[in-house]
């Protein structure tokens, strides 16, 4: 893309993925010539403008920029003075009129390394609860849609130093652990990503759960089709997404039936006496 942007000699380029024409009215639109040159920008159209290419499908704009530096703080400056804060609906359309724009073709985009079963062009817009879930199945399974595993491409997670995950029992089935978490006897994992620094404990049942950083979930507890987010306590025996009225009444559910469990307010503080490395919390 970088490439691309200094060979055009553009102002500003804009990452973008040829989609078909009954899916691009959920996105934004970008309207272009067969060099990528940009002509118009159409927020979620109710007749999309076609490829120069491909009348099946138009260009969604994919969020992401690479500016001219100083276009870039001219442009902003022009937009505070004139009290305007988006770049789709602001910044890029008054650009258009005096600039180089482009639209990249995100498609042809070459990662090394990616295997047959892997989408070559993985991007996904996560705008919703429910796009936000799938997109964490997607890396899930013996032949992931995106595995976050490439050597020739490594993605690196950030620099954190603890421990490995401890696995003390139980069983695990198509699930990621993250550093430092721990897995209790008895405890049943399946279809979840679970964070650093997490507490399985005994007899849990976790089926299709992102639970975050810094969270315990205590005894007994089922979850289903649930995301807890970080510094959380789910309590011993606790039942979340199997009772949609009633979990709304404590939590927010997604149209697809995705529990959330918001930002907790706990802290780990003490070792605990079975040696687990956590145990004591604080508000």
């Amino acid at each position: 893309m970088v490439e691309f942007h200094k060979e055009r000699k553009a102002d500003v380029t804009i990452a973008a993925l040829p989609v078909p024409l009954r899916d691009a009215q959920g996105f934004g639109v970008i309207a272009a010539d067969t060099d990528g040159r940009i002509q118009a920008f159409e927020e979620k159209p109710a007749h999309p403008t076609p490829l120069a290419s491909d009348p099946t499908q138009a260009y969604a704009s994919m969020g992401n920029y690479i500016f001219d530096a100083n276009v870039l703080v001219k442009a902003l400056k022009e937009t505070q003075e004139a009290g305007e804060t988006d770049f789709g609906q602001h910044v890029l359309p008054r650009l258009l009129r005096t600039h180089r724009l482009f639209a990249y073709d995100f498609a042809t985009n070459e990662v090394p390394g990616i295997l047959p079963y892997e989408n070559r062009v993985y991007w996904r817009d996560l705008g919703t609860i429910d796009a936000y879930f799938e997109a964490h199945q997607d890396v899930l399974g013996h032949e992931p849609v995106f595995d976050m595993f490439n050597p020739d491409w490594p993605i690196f997670s950030s620099g954190y130093q603890g421990p490995v995950a401890r696995i003390l029992g139980g069983e695990i089935r198509n699930s990621l652990l993250g550093a430092a978490t721990m897995i209790h006897e008895g405890a049943r994992i399946s279809n979840s990503i679970i964070r650093r620094e997490a507490v399985i404990e005994e007899d849990v049942v976790l089926e299709d759960c992102i639970v975050m950083d810094y969270v315990r979930i205590g005894r007994g507890a089922r979850l289903r089709k649930v995301i807890v987010d970080r510094h959380n306590i789910i309590e011993a025996g606790d039942r979340i997404g199997f009772d949609a009225a009633r979990d709304r009444q404590r939590f927010h559910v997604s149209e697809g039936g995705v529990t959330v469990i918001p930002m907790g307010r706990v802290n780990y503080f003490a070792r605990d006496n079975r040696g687990s490395g956590r145990g004591g919390y604080a508000e």
